[in-house]
C-alpha cells in the first residue's frame, strides 16, 4: 500500500494534529491489508455474490490515503470495489424510497400552511416547520458522513430511517404548533442523513465511471418526490387532515428500512466499542456548525422582510452566524481530531471548487424556485396550485439534466466541460427571464425554466463525481457529506436572498412612484401577493410596474449565482476517469 502524503515538520497545532491522524489512520490501513475479513470481501467480490459487501470502516484499505490529484489515473471504483448488477438492483429501490421520502417530506408543508395554521391558530407563525426542517437538514448533514465512517454506511443509513420515522410520527401526532416545528426539526435530521448516506453507499458499490449514471437517477427520484409533495399533502388535508400526510410515510419509511437490513450486508467490525467511537464525533464542530445555520436562516429570513437590514436584531444575527461559521472553520482545521469537514478535503482545489459550485447553483436554484411562482401569482394573477404547475418543466429538465450529465460521463470519462457549459447555459436562461412580463409567447414560460433546470440537473451531477474523483479516498465521505452541506446553505440563502431582494427593491420603487406612506401597502403585500388586483386601479399599475422590476432583480441575482458557478467550475482540475 502507497505511504500517504508526508508535510514537513510544522509547529502549528493544526498541521500536528491532521499528521498525527493521517498517521494513525495509515497504520489502520496497514493492520487491515493482512486481516482475513478483507481477504474474504474481495474473494466474495470476485465471485460475483448477490450481496453487496463493501468495507466500511476504514474503507478501501488497499488505496492510499494521499490525495487523488496527485494520481491523476485513479484506480477505479470497479476493481476495489465490484458489486454485481444484481446486488445493486436489490438494494436501489429501498434507497430509492427514502430519497423519494425525504423530497416529499421537505415539500409537503408547502400546501398544507393554510390547514396546520388554522387548526392552531397561529398562520403567521407557521412558516416555522419549514424552517426548522431545512436548518436540522442542512446542520446534521456532515455529521451522518462522519458516521459513515465510524459506524458504517448501513448502521448510520437504518439510523437516519429511523429518526426520520419517529419525526414523521411525531409530526402527525402534534397538539401544538411548537410540537410541530420539533417534530420537523427531527425529521429533518433523518431526511438530511438519507440524503447523504445513500450518495456515500452508492459511491462505494458502483464503479465511479458509472456513479454518475445512478446519480442521475436518484436525482431523478428526488425530484419525483419533490413534485409529489404538494399534491400529496393538499389531497390528505382537503379530503381528511394533513396528518395524514405525515403519518403515512412512516409505514414507507418502515418498508425501506427492512429491504436494507436484509439486503444490504456488510462486514461488521465490532472490536471497537460504541462509546470509544462515539468519542470520534466532532461536537465542538457540529455545535458551531448548528448555530451557524440557525443564526443565519434567522437573519435572511427576518432582514429585508419582517425587520430592516440594519435592526439590530438582524445585524447581531449576521454577527453571530459569521463568528460561528469562522470558528467552526478553525476548529475543523486545528481542533478537532475527526473533524466534519477534513480540511485534506476543503484544501483541494477541484473539491473546494466543487463545493462553491455546489453552494452558488443551489442559491440560483432556490431563487428561481421563489420568483417563477412569485411572478405569475403576482403579475398573471395565477392561484398558487396554476403557479405551482409552473414549475414543473424546470423540474423536468433537471431530471433529464442528471441523466444527461451521468451519461455524458460514463461515455467520455470526462466532468469538466460538460459542468463549465451547463452553468454557462443556466446562467443565460436566467437572463432571458428578464423578458418575462414583456412577451406574449407563452412558449417562454416553459423553455427558459427547462434550459436553467436541465444546466443545473446536470451540474448536481457532474460536481458529485468530480468531488469522488478527487477527494482523499479516507475521507470521501465525508467530502460527500461536506458536499451536501454546502447545498443545502444554498437552498437556504437562495429563498431568504431572493425574497429580501424583492422587497427591498419593491419597498424602494414604490417609495419613489407614489406620493403617500407605503408602509401599509407593503405589509398587505407581504401578507398577501394577490392585495395587488385589490387596489384602486389608479394605483394598480404602478404597483404591478414596481413588483415586475423588484422580481426581476431577483432574476438578475438568479443569473448572477450561476455565473458565480461557472467560474468556480473553471478552477475544477481537467481529469479523465
Amino acid at each position: 500500500m502507497s505511504n500517504p502524503r508526508t508535510k514537513s515538520p510544522n509547529t502549528n497545532r493544526g498541521q500536528g494534529l491532521r499528521s498525527e491522524r493521517s498517521a494513525l489512520l495509515n497504520d489502520s490501513l496497514s493492520s487491515l491489508n493482512g486481516n482475513s475479513s478483507y481477504d474474504s470481501i474481495k474473494d466474495s467480490s470476485k465471485n460475483n455474490k448477490d450481496v453487496a459487501e463493501v468495507n466500511e470502516y476504514p474503507r478501501r484499505p488497499e488505496s492510499s490515503v494521499s490525495v487523488v490529484s496527485n494520481s491523476p489515473h485513479r484506480q477505479d471504483a470497479a476493481t476495489t470495489n465490484t458489486v454485481s448488477t444484481v446486488s445493486v438492483s436489490k438494494v436501489l429501490p429501498a434507497l430509492l424510497l427514502g430519497v423519494v421520502l425525504a423530497a416529499l417530506d421537505n415539500t409537503i408543508v408547502a400546501s398544507t400552511y393554510t390547514k396546520i395554521g388554522a387548526e392552531f391558530g397561529k398562520f403567521s407563525q407557521v412558516s416555522w416547520t419549514a424552517t426548522a426542517y431545512m436548518i436540522s437538514c442542512t446542520a446534521f448533514q456532515p455529521l451522518f458522513g462522519k458516521f459513515c465512517d465510524i459506524y458504517g454506511r448501513k448502521k448510520t443509513l437504518l439510523a437516519a430511517y429511523c429518526v426520520f420515522g419517529i419525526g414523521c410520527f411525531l409530526c402527525g401526532t402534534s397538539r401544538s404548533l411548537w410540537q410541530l416545528v420539533a417534530a420537523r426539526a427531527i425529521a429533518g435530521i433523518g431526511g438530511g442523513g438519507m440524503n447523504s448516506t445513500v450518495s456515500i453507499l452508492m459511491s462505494d458499490i458502483v464503479p465511479l465511471k458509472q456513479r454518475g449514471t445512478y446519480q442521475g437517477i436518484i436525482n431523478v427520484f428526488f425530484a419525483i418526490g419533490s413534485s409529489l409533495g404538494g399534491p400529496v399533502g393538499g389531497y390528505f388535508a382537503d379530503q381528511y387532515t394533513w396528518r395524514i400526510g405525515f403519518l403515512i410515510q412512516v409505514p414507507l419509511i418502515a418498508i425501506a428500512f427492512l429491504c436494507v437490513y436484509f439486503t444490504l450486508n456488510l462486514p461488521h467490525h465490532n472490536h471497537v466499542s460504541f462509546m470509544t467511537r462515539f468519542r470520534k464525533i466532532d461536537l465542538k464542530g457540529l455545535i458551531l456548525l448548528i448555530i451557524g445555520v440557525t443564526t443565519m436562516t434567522c437573519a435572511f429570513t427576518l432582514g429585508g422582510n419582517v425587520r430592516e437590514w440594519n435592526d439590530p436584531v438582524v445585524i447581531s444575527l449576521l454577527i453571530a452566524s459569521s463568528i460561528s461559521y469562522l470558528s467552526f472553520v478553525y476548529v475543523e482545521a486545528f481542533v478537532a481530531f475527526e473533524p466534519l469537514a477534513p480540511m485534506d478535503v476543503l484544501t483541494e482545489r477541484t473539491c473546494l471548487s466543487s463545493y462553491l459550485c455546489n453552494f452558488f447553483h443551489s442559491v440560483a436554484n432556490f431563487g428561481w424556485i421563489y420568483g417563477m411562482p412569485l411572478f405569475f401569482q403576482s403579475i398573471k394573477n395565477e392561484g398558487a396550485e396554476k403557479s405551482g404547475i409552473r414549475l414543473i418543466p424546470m423540474i423536468i429538465g433537471s431530471s433529464l439534466g442528471s441523466l444527461l450529465g451521468g451519461a455524458v460521463i460514463s461515455l467520455t470519462g470526462n466532468y469538466k466541460k460538460i459542468t463549465v457549459g451547463s452553468y454557462f447555459f443556466g446562467s443565460v436562461a436566467a437572463l432571458f427571464m428578464l423578458r418575462y412580463g414583456y412577451s406574449n409567447f407563452n412558449w417562454e414560460y416553459a423553455v427558459y425554466p427547462f434550459s436553467g433546470g436541465l444546466g443545473n440537473g446536470i451540474a448536481v451531477t457532474t460536481t458529485l463525481v468530480a468531488i469522488i474523483h478527487a477527494s482523499p479516498s479516507a475521507f470521501q465521505a465525508s467530502a460527500i457529506a461536506t458536499s451536501y452541506l454546502f447545498r443545502s446553505n444554498g437552498c437556504v440563502l437562495g429563498v431568504s436572498i431572493s425574497s429580501s431582494i424583492v422587497q427591498t427593491v419593491l419597498g424602494i420603487k414604490l417609495r419613489k412612484s407614489l406620493d403617500f406612506d407605503v408602509d401599509e401597502l407593503l405589509h398587505h403585500l407581504r401578507k398577501d401577493i394577490s392585495y395587488v388586483h385589490r387596489l384602486p386601479e389608479e394605483i394598480r399599475q404602478t404597483v404591478l410596474d414596481a413588483l415586475l422590476g423588484s422580481i426581476h432583480y431577483s432574476f438578475l441575482f438568479v443569473s448572477f449565482m450561476f455565473f458565480c458557478a461557472f467560474v468556480c467550475s473553471m478552477f475544477i482540475k481537467n481529469r479523465n476517469l
